[in-house]
């Protein structure tokens, strides 16, 4: 009998460090992954809401906004392409587009088993950018002369046409915001940051350089 409880308790001793084991495993990757992922900029939801109080929006939903080419867009709508980075990082705004013009927007859509769909051109009336629940969103103005804009938008839709180009970081590659700042550091606008270049990020750009951007339209529940 009592070889039977001292067996018993061995092998509880050890179930419990294996489990200590296991969760000192498991905070170690947690932790471990989170340093090596990039540090991305975040602004928070007060952050937002004051920056905007007091401001006019020139239109209550995008699809009625005079656009003008060069245009930048930010949304905060949470799509299944999204919800990994809302969930790791917790920004405000999750998503980024460039408008080009014609009714077109460019934008780093995210990964895809078609490598020349994580980078498109097409009509905004084909995106979800126009959705009726989507009810957190900003149209930023460069101010800046057309040449500069235009340049920005035409290396933009070169690399959207370019199926080498694709989605994420490093060599030819571009996520959704850094597509966009990657053409504003060229042309001098802003400079470069230490953090990844995140939709939060581009929000502070207009806000910390209203000698460069003016944010002409917006909705914030």
């Amino acid at each position: 009998m009592r070889r039977v409880e001292s067996l018993n308790m061995t092998v509880s001793f050890f179930k419990n460090r294996l489990i200590l084991i296991c969760l000192f495993l498991l905070v170690f990757f947690i932790f471990g992954s989170f340093n090596l992922m990039p540090k991305i900029y975040v602004i928070s939801d007060e952050e937002v809401r004051s920056s905007l109080s007091g401001r006019s929006s020139s239109c209550l939903k995008i699809i009625d906004c005079p656009l003008l080419p060069g245009d930048i867009l930010l949304r905060n709508y949470p799509t299944n392409r999204t919800r990994l980075y809302e969930a790791i990082f917790n920004p405000y705004f999750t998503h980024s587009a460039i408008y080009y013009g014609d009714g077109l927007v460019i934008e780093a859509l995210g990964d895809d088993p078609d490598d020349s769909r994580e980078i498109q051109i097409r009509g905004i009336n084909e995106t979800d950018w126009l959705n009726e629940d989507m009810v957190e969103w900003v149209v930023i103005r460069i101010k800046s002369d057309k040449e500069v804009i235009d340049r920005m938008r035409e290396k933009a839709k070169e690399i959207a046409e370019d199926d080498t180009q694709i989605f994420g970081l490093g060599k030819n590659k571009h996520t959704c915001s850094g597509l966009i700042a990657e053409r504003l550091i060229e042309e001098g606008l802003v400079v470069s940051e230490k953090d990844e270049i995140s939709p939060d990020r581009l929000f502070r750009y207009a806000i910390d350089h209203g000698n460069a951007f003016e944010i002409v339209a917006f909705k914030n529940n």
